[in-house]
């Protein structure tokens, strides 16, 4: 068993957070990921950095160095980053930053030995785009009002509170926990009016700072590339995504209900947004394994318009391909049906098909990457 000391820190995506209520962001991953370490030999701690859920990258960057200085990662012999979505960006400029500088910046530097990214937008998406236009702006103004004005807070409070006695309303009718009395127990049920409760901080959050928005656009993406070194010595590597066309006839209809109906029309939504092709930007081109790879890695033809519904697919390489696997944006960081046996767990009812076995080999092949067991 190694004895070096080994910390790991997992970094949230846009609109990420540690934990809200209940909920988790990386729902089981600590758990799954330091059990396939230890098979591999590799005793670590692992730390989730809270960053500003819609900030700029520059800012979300600085609060992971804030995480390192504070859990100690300075003292530690390596120290591997593994981010999802925005948050792999936040690393790669964090590093970047890192590199000819001295102290505690350049230390972090020394003594990082890998980055995985998950689902990231190296290349943009084109739902940044849309948060630009009049109705996606509209949407961010409506929701952060509800945190930012009493009325507003109060207007949730008595929506949550009529939420969760419609649950307790239905429990002679459906003995076993239907969606609602699920999310009533995890979330309605918890919020408050208090400007203080979690729900209305985190969405104050997005509010104060909403600078990732534009910097995640194909556009802004090809100035950050363009300006972000890629520091010596560090292995990248990425995971990259896809889910099913919504209108393809993927989907599996059983166990249907009106709620995933809805998370459906808003997956369908999401799925076509980021399908847009980007008309000036193109990707990189690729080489011949990495086609073949990408290929094998689906049931269904990969284009510049496939995508797990936030980011697409092509937009997502960089560094080494460490895995191509069918999932949804939120399906590798344990938000998929029926996770650790939860039934409000599937935010993206996508149709992928992903599950336990597959969420154990994900977390697996970036454990192999962490303890140095992928081959060249």
């Amino acid at each position: 068993m190694n004895s070096e000391r080994t910390e790991i820190y997992l970094v949230p995506g846009f609109f990420g957070f540690k934990s809200l209520g209940a909920l988790q962001y990386f729902n089981g991953v600590p758990d799954v990921l330091a059990t396939q370490l230890s098979a591999r030999g590799v005793v670590a701690r692992i730390h989730e950095c809270e960053v500003l859920p819609a900030g700029s990258i520059s800012r979300r960057a600085e609060s992971v160095f804030e995480t390192v200085q504070k859990t100690g990662g300075l003292q530690a012999d390596h120290i591997h980053f593994i981010g999802h979505s925005t948050g792999g960006l936040d690393v790669r400029l964090l590093l970047s930053r890192c590199g000819g500088m001295n102290g505690n910046w350049g230390r972090i530097l020394e003594k990082t030995r890998t980055v995985i990214t998950i689902s990231t937008p190296h290349h943009g998406t084109p739902l940044a785009n849309f948060f630009l236009t009049a109705q996606g702006k509209q949407i961010l103004k409506l929701m952060t009002s509800a945190a930012t004005t009493d009325s507003g807070r109060r207007t949730l409070h008595i929506l949550a509170r009529l939420a969760s006695f419609a649950a307790r309303l239905d429990d002679p009718l459906r003995p076993a926990d239907s969606w609602l009395d699920v999310a009533t127990e995890k979330f309605f049920g918890r919020i408050s009016s208090d400007r203080d409760d979690p729900l209305f901080k985190f969405i104050s959050a997005v509010a104060y700072d909403q600078g990732a928005i534009i910097q995640l656009t194909p556009e802004a993406m090809n100035l950050f590339n363009a300006a972000v070194n890629t520091p010596p010595g560090i292995a990248f590597f990425s995971v990259v995504t896809g889910a099913p066309n919504m209108f393809a006839g993927n989907l599996n209809l059983r166990g249907w209900s009106v709620e995933k109906a809805v998370m459906s029309v808003v997956y369908a939504i999401l799925n076509t947004i980021t399908g847009m092709d980007p008309d000036r930007y193109s990707y990189p081109e690729l080489d011949k394994r990495t086609r073949e790879r990408i290929r094998a890695g689906f049931p269904y033809e990969v284009t510049t318009r496939t995508n797990d519904a936030i980011v697409p697919t092509l937009s997502q390489l960089f560094g080494r391909l460490l895995m191509v696997v069918e999932a949804d944006h939120l399906d590798v960081v344990g938000q998929y049906q029926r996770s650790r046996g939860d039934y409000l767990s599937d935010w993206l009812p996508s149709g992928s098909g992903f599950d336990d076995s597959r969420f154990r080999m994900v977390w697996g092949r970036i454990a192999d990457a962490i303890a140095g067991q992928v081959e060249a």
